[in-house]
C-alpha cells in the first residue's frame, strides 16, 4: 500500500537580478533572433506556433494545490543554492531522516545533491523527459524533433551527485507524434505518474533488491554530452523533418496498404527473412497476423482476412502446398472485427482466441472438426479493450500475454501486461508487475512464444515509426511474481524491396511464416 508521508516544500526567496543594458529597437531585436544563426529565435518562433496549435483543454503546466491528509508532515526547506544546483541544510536532512521515508521524489527543486539523497531508505528519485542514453539535459521533446526520431521516453532514475549521471529505475517509450513539441510533453507528462506508481508498487511487493539487479537498472552510466536549448542553427534540421513528414504521406494519397504473407524454411536463425516466398493476395483484400499448425501430416495457416468493401476482417483458414495457400475457407465471421488469431492445442482440443477489442473482451473458440469448424465457447476479460492476446503454457500455469489501451495516452501500441491461471477457461489473475514493458518500440505481442536453444522467446512489436513496422525478439524468464527479458535481435522490414512492415512471425516445425505490407494501386 502506497503512503504519502511528507510534503517538502521549497522556501528559496525568489532571487531578481536587475541589469542595466542597452537595448535595441523591437523589430532589430526580433530580425537579430531569428536571421543569427547563434541565437535563439527559431525555437521560439516555433513554441508559439505550436503551444497555440495544438494547446489541450486541460493546462498540464497549471499550479494545482496538493491535498493530502492532515497528518502528513509538511516541511519547508530553504536550500542552499551553488550555481544550478540545491544542497539542503544539515539540520533539513535530519529532519526527513526523522520521518523515515522510503523515497523522496524530487518535483520542485533544482538540481539537487548532497546528503539528502541518501536520506531514505532508497534514495531521491526524479523525472528525466526523454531517453536518457541519448538525450541528457534538454529541453524535453526538442532534440527529438530536430533528430526526426520515432519515439520519446520517460526515464525514472535514481539521483547521485554526479550531473544526470543517476541509476534508471524504470523507462517507458512512447510514439512521437510529428511537427509538436508541446503534443509530446504532454504524452510525457501523462506517462510520469503511470511509470512512478508502478515501481513503487513494485518495491513495495518485490523489494528494492528487485529493482537493484535487473538489467535496467544496471546499464552503463551514459556519457554523451549534455544537450541544452538549441540555436538557430541547431534547430533549422527540425523544420525539414516536419517538411518531410507532411510531404511523405501526401505522396501515397492515390494508393492504399495490403498486408500479405510470407513463408519460408526455418533455418534456425531467429528474425531472417532470407529466401521467402510471398504468397499472392487478390488486389480486393488483405492477409495478416499468419499462425501455423501442423496436423495429419497437412499445414495449415489462420490469418485475418480483410475484405476493403466490408470494412472490417474475419478469420480465415488455408492448407499450404508448394509455399501456396489453397482452399481458404472462412471459419468465424461476426458482425464486428476479428485480427490475430492465436491457436492453442488443451488436452486434444484446439482452441482459438481472436482479438476482439472492439467488444471489449476476449473470445474464445472450440473446434468441433479441425480446421474449418469451430463454436464460441466463452468471453474472457469482459470490459478490458486488451488487444493481441498470446498465451504460453509453463508447468502447470497458463500465461496470457496481451497490450492494453491507454485511454489517457489514447493508444494501444505501448502498454504489455500478463495474465495467469491454473486453466484455459479458468480464473485470470493480473500480473502482480502489470504493466510489465510501456515501450512503443518492444511491447506489442507478435506470435507465439517459442523455445530456442533452451531459452523462451518472445516476438514484440515496434510500432514507433507506423504501426507494425518491425518486431523484436525477447529472451523472456517469467513466473507468478517475477517477469524480465533481454533483448536478442531486432528487425527492419527490408527483406522485401517496397515492404512498409512485418508485425507477426509463427514457427511451426521447420517452416516460417510471417506478415508484411506494402502500397497498391486503389
Amino acid at each position: 500500500m502506497l503512503e504519502l508521508s511528507a510534503l517538502i516544500y521549497n522556501g528559496e526567496p525568489e532571487i531578481r537580478i536587475k541589469q542595466k543594458v542597452i537595448r535595441l529597437p523591437k523589430i532589430l531585436r526580433v530580425v537579430n533572433s531569428i536571421l543569427n544563426p547563434f541565437s535563439y529565435g527559431l525555437i521560439h518562433v516555433y513554441s508559439l506556433w505550436d503551444n497555440k496549435k495544438h494547446a489541450e483543454e486541460e493546462d498540464l503546466w497549471e499550479l494545482k494545490p496538493v491535498t493530502a491528509d492532515k497528518a502528513v508532515q509538511r516541511l519547508t526547506v530553504e536550500p542552499v543554492r551553488k550555481g544550478h544546483c540545491h544542497y539542503f541544510k544539515d539540520e533539513d536532512v535530519e529532519n526527513i531522516k526523522h520521518a523515515e521515508l522510503d523515497v523522496l521524489i524530487r518535483f520542485g527543486f533544482s538540481i539537487v545533491r548532497g546528503s539528502v539523497l541518501t536520506s531514505t531508505r532508497y534514495g531521491m528519485w526524479s523525472f528525466h523527459h526523454g531517453d536518457n542514453r541519448f538525450y541528457r539535459g534538454g529541453p524535453p521533446g526538442v532534440w527529438e524533433l530536430i533528430k526526426g526520431k520515432t519515439e520519446i521516453s520517460v526515464t525514472l532514475q535514481l539521483l547521485s551527485d554526479v550531473l544526470d549521471c543517476g541509476q534508471t529505475i524504470a523507462r517507458s517509450s512512447h510514439r512521437y507524434k510529428p511537427f509538436s513539441v508541446y503534443q509530446n510533453k504532454c504524452t510525457i507528462y501523462k506517462a510520469c505518474g503511470d511509470l512512478l506508481l508502478n515501481k513503487l508498487e513494485q518495491v513495495g511487493q518485490q523489494g528494492f533488491e528487485f529493482i537493484k539487479k535487473s538489467e535496467l537498472f544496471n546499464e552503463p552510466i551514459p556519457k554523451t554530452k549534455i544537450l541544452k536549448t538549441p540555436r538557430n542553427f541547431e534547430f533549422f534540421p527540425a523544420f525539414v523533418q516536419c517538411a518531410k513528414q507532411y510531404i511523405a504521406p501526401r505522396l501515397v494519397r492515390s494508393k492504399k496498404i495490403q498486408w500479405f504473407l510470407a513463408i519460408k524454411k526455418w533455418d534456425g536463425l531467429i528474425g531472417d527473412f532470407s529466401d521467402a516466398s510471398v504468397i499472392d493476395t487478390p488486389k480486393d483484400r488483405f492477409y495478416a497476423d499468419p499462425i501455423l499448425v501442423s496436423d495429419a501430416n497437412r499445414q495449415y495457416v489462420f490469418f485475418e482476412e480483410f475484405v476493403y468493401k466490408k470494412g472490417y476482417a474475419h478469420i480465415s483458414v488455408g492448407e499450404i502446398e508448394n509455399n501456396k495457400l489453397r482452399n481458404i475457407e472462412i471459419i468465424i465471421d461476426e458482425s464486428f472485427h476479428l485480427s490475430y488469431p492465436f491457436i492453442i492445442k488443451d488436452g486434444d482440443d484446439y482452441y482459438l482466441i481472436p482479438e476482439s477489442r472492439s467488444l471489449k473482451s476476449i473470445r474464445l473458440y472450440k473446434c468441433i472438426q479441425f480446421p474449418y469448424k469451430w463454436r464460441f465457447e466463452k468471453a474472457m476479460f469482459v470490459g478490458e479493450e486488451l488487444l493481441d492476446p498470446t498465451i504460453w503454457k509453463q508447468g502447470r500455469t497458463y500465461y496470457l500475454f496481451a497490450n492494453k489501451y491507454t485511454p489517457e495516452r489514447k493508444t494501444s501500441n505501448e502498454e504489455l501486461h500478463i495474465f495467469y491461471s491454473d486453466s484455459l477457461m479458468g480464473d485470470w489473475k493480473s500480473h502482480p508487475l502489470n504493466p510489465v514493458a510501456v515501450d512503443i518500440c518492444n511491447s506489442r505481442p507478435a506470435g507465439s512464444l517459442f523455445l530456442h536453444e533452451g531459452k523462451l522467446i518472445m516476438v514484440n512489436q515496434n510500432s514507433s515509426l507506423r504501426y507494425g513496422h518491425s518486431m523484436t525478439f525477447n529472451e523472456i524468464t517469467l513466473s507468478k511474481t517475477f517477469f524480465d527479458r533481454k533483448v536478442v535481435k531486432t528487425t527492419n522490414p527490408n527483406w522485401l524491396k517496397g515492404n512498409l512492415g512485418t508485425h507477426t512471425w509463427n514457427r511451426e516445425g521447420e517452416v516460417v511464416i510471417f506478415d508484411g505490407h506494402r502500397y497498391i494501386e486503389r
